[in-house]
């Protein structure tokens, strides 16, 4: 996996790339100004003593940077600020391929007005150019990140422990199953797993955690302390602590450390934990699955439909399959082929994608989704084995897709991106819920509506079949 790993950079010395001399501009259509001529010279001297102003230098003296084919590039200082120096000058039977496509299409020779060339100067670039600016950034900004997972994946996990715990928070379990309460676990890397008691709200209800070194639990308040009723109103103290200790008010510099958390459906997790403005979690979940082998809309439907037996796919006959493998110059590949190396987004059939072996057992989770607290006490061991069950499911996904994932999606700034756009916020006030009530009491009303209108048509319809009786009669 080391090959894996990008080179770390955080301690490397990266010098900048061409920075402007300070007090001048680095573009090159402004004209040099002549020493001979002592005016030029004393005002000069006196710009240099006030704040100098942007100047958008003038169009004309072929200052102006074109390609082979008349196009207007970037100013020589932007391009230089960009690229650096030197470059490949196409060769001459490209120019010549670019010149018949244009003239074929009727676009050459045509005049264009030239831009004004625009001065502006950049911040440092770390490297030479623009792509080793960004990938440099990438790798400094995601290695602590990818060396978590790294972690993950070389993990020899501990085994389950043969009975959970019954307490509230977060509960550690040590190589021999010894139940220990923890504020917060501690590891660097986790894959994490919530399950919700839908009938009761939107309330986490219990957690299960693991890491290279042990496993977690977490219990909710409601779940443990049996009362009548609870509130609706969520409050801090009802989600999962995984940042900060829920006795701490403000975080410590540990609780500021890279940390990565993996799930499957991990945006569904990442709306129960209590702390989301730590700025050093980042999350992994589907995004690589959908990055490898994901389904666009139509191709779901497809699948979902050749999964229930109501598509037969044509298998080629004898002469189309030498046909196809005359024209590919290689075996045949029916078009239905991406079936088999692609899946929907369920942690069952994604596992079975990637690891295969016996199905994933998913009837326990009905009990969360029509069930009361009541039968999720009553069923609490079960119930923990399955999400202990879902959670190392993930990991054996995890461990088959990032080799996959650094394979097919190799520059480093696609996988910072993906992070980022992980712990991305909506901020939202009261409007939003007026939002969500005004939407389900307008969904409601067209329901309500249609409803009526069927019923209207079905006693027309009723109406003249009764009429064409009586007539017959």
């Amino acid at each position: 996996m080391s090959r894996l790993l990008w080179r770390k950079v955080a301690g490397a010395t990266v010098g900048p790339g061409p920075v402007p001399a300070p007090g001048r501009w680095v573009s090159s259509s402004v004209p040099a100004s002549d020493p001979s001529d002592g005016r030029r010279r004393q005002q000069q001297q006196q710009q240099q003593q006030q704040p100098q102003q942007p100047q958008v230098p003038s169009s004309e003296g072929g200052q102006l940077r074109h390609n082979p084919l008349h196009i207007q590039m970037l100013s020589r200082g932007l391009h230089e600020q960009i690229f650096g120096q030197g470059g490949e000058m196409p060769g001459e039977a490209a120019v010549r391929r670019s010149v018949e496509h244009l003239q074929k299409h009727g676009l050459w020779g045509q005049p264009a007005a030239p831009l004004p060339d625009v001065e502006l100067r950049l911040p440092p670039l770390y490297g030479d150019n623009l792509d080793q600016h960004f990938r440099l950034l990438a790798q400094k900004q995601s290695l602590p990140y990818l060396e978590a997972a790294n972690l993950l994946l070389q993990a020899q996990l501990p085994p389950q422990p043969p009975r959970w715990a019954w307490a509230e928070g977060w509960t550690r379990y040590g190589p021999e199953g010894e139940a220990v309460p923890v504020a917060i676990p501690e590891e660097r890397a986790l894959v994490f797993d919530v399950e919700v008691c839908l009938a009761e709200g939107t309330c986490p209800t219990l957690a299960v955690a693991i890491s290279p070194l042990a496993w977690y639990s977490w219990c909710s308040r409601r779940l443990v302390e049996e009362r009548y009723s609870w509130t609706s109103q969520l409050s801090p103290a009802d989600l999962i602590p995984l940042e900060v200790p829920a006795a701490a008010s403000s975080p410590t510099q540990r609780d500021w450390q890279e940390q990565l958390v993996v799930g499957h459906n991990v945006s569904f997790d990442r709306a129960h934990i209590r702390e989301q403005y730590l700025i050093q979690v980042r999350f992994l979940g589907m995004s690589m699955h959908m990055a490898i082998s994901g389904l666009s809309s139509f191709q779901r439907s497809l699948w979902i439909a050749a999964k229930q037996g109501k598509h037969k796919v044509q298998h080629p006959t004898k002469q189309g399959q030498k046909s196809q493998r005359k024209a590919r110059r290689g075996p045949a590949i029916s078009s239905w082929d991406w079936l088999d190396i692609s899946s929907v987004n369920s942690l069952a059939e994604v596992h079975r994608l990637y690891v295969g072996g016996p199905p994933l057992e998913k009837e326990p989770r009905e009990l969360f989704v029509k069930g009361t607290m009541k039968d999720i006490r009553e069923n609490f061991q079960d119930l923990m084995q399955y999400c202990a069950q879902d959670v190392w499911a993930t990991h054996e996904v995890f461990q088959q897709q990032l080799p996959l994932f650094l394979e097919r999606c190799p520059h480093p700034v696609t996988l910072a991106g993906m992070l980022e756009m992980g712990v991305s916020y909506l901020p939202v006030n009261q409007n939003w819920e007026r939002y969500l009530a005004e939407a389900q009491g307008t969904y409601e009303e067209l329901q309500r509506e249609m409803k009526k209108s069927l019923m209207d048509l079905a006693n027309d319809a009723c109406q003249l079949l009764s009429g064409e009786s009586g007539l017959a009669l």
